[in-house]
């Protein structure tokens, strides 16, 4: 599909080994090309770990960046080393 090939060639641009995606992906991205892309293909389901927002109460959802700009770059690594995401 053009959504696999796209992502692909990001991550190729990136020098990425693995792609994690939702599971929703699993019904458009081409399994069989990231293969071939050498390219490892996770499907995660997402678990909101709640941090301080400045704004008021966790609003979950939010990109990486939302948790960058309130908790810094330290966080940010925490929350891709967990085996949680």
């Amino acid at each position: 599909s053009k959504s696999s090939e796209l992502l692909i060639d990001i991550c190729q641009k990136m020098s990425a080994q693995v792609y994690l995606s939702g599971p929703g992906g699993k019904k458009y991205l081409d399994q069989n090309k990231f293969k071939e892309a050498g390219i490892e293909l996770r499907f995660v389901t997402y678990y909101p770990q709640a941090y301080p927002q400045l704004w008021g109460e966790f609003v979950p959802g939010l990109s990486m960046i939302d948790l960058l700009y309130n908790c810094g770059p330290q966080a940010v690594k925490r929350i891709i080393k967990s085996d949680v995401l």
